[in-house]
């Protein structure tokens, strides 16, 4: 991916737009069982007329059924889903998307896009982009260390050998502020 500043990565760029849900009276171990048939850690949980509504996470089911030997089978998802959504707009940076995750301690945020839902980003996208982020900061360090080597330190004052006024001091080798004519 190309990018030329951080602000210019998207969030529905990014983000996974295949999300899979659960009925909100549906059972723990159909949650898990989507989960794992797709490799994901997540998965929404809809209500009657397929709004999303919660979301069951991976640390969801450990802490809240697995830690006290709950059965899964016997539990639904309305009862341990985590809510309410923490949605993030997909036209969004990156940037804003990870201060929201830290912000609220989460590791997901519901995409909404034109008002409707567009995807979920996971920290683990978060973490793909990262090194592409790093480029872009690299490249910007060079462009100001360059413009720092370049920069020609002029100064207005008073030469420090002379006495005279000068808008064109120029630093000595020995560092002192002095005008053209003392340099």
């Amino acid at each position: 991916m190309n990018i030329n500043k951080i602000e210019d990565l998207q969030v529905k760029d990014i983000c996974s737009k295949d999300i899979k849900s659960v009925r909100y009276n549906e059972t723990i171990q159909s949650a898990a069982n989507i989960m794992s048939k797709y490799k994901i850690g997540a998965v929404l949980v809809v209500n009657k007329e397929n709004l999303p509504i919660g979301i069951i996470t991976n640390d969801d089911i450990i802490r809240k059924v697995v830690q006290f030997n709950k059965k899964a089978s016997s539990i639904k998802c309305s009862e341990i889903m985590s809510q309410p959504l923490i949605t993030i707009d997909g036209e969004n940076n990156l940037i804003e998307a990870m201060r929201k995750m830290v912000n609220n301690n989460v590791k997901r945020l519901i995409v909404m896009y034109e008002n409707k839902l567009y995807g979920i980003i996971s920290s683990t996208d978060v973490l793909k982009h990262s090194p592409d982020y790093i480029e872009v900061l690299k490249q910007q360090m060079e462009i100001v260390e360059e413009s720092i080597e370049h920069q020609v330190d002029n100064y207005t004052g008073y030469c420090q050998i002379c006495g005279a006024w000068s808008d064109d001091l120029k630093q000595s080798e020995d560092g002192l502020f002095v005008c053209d004519d003392c340099l």
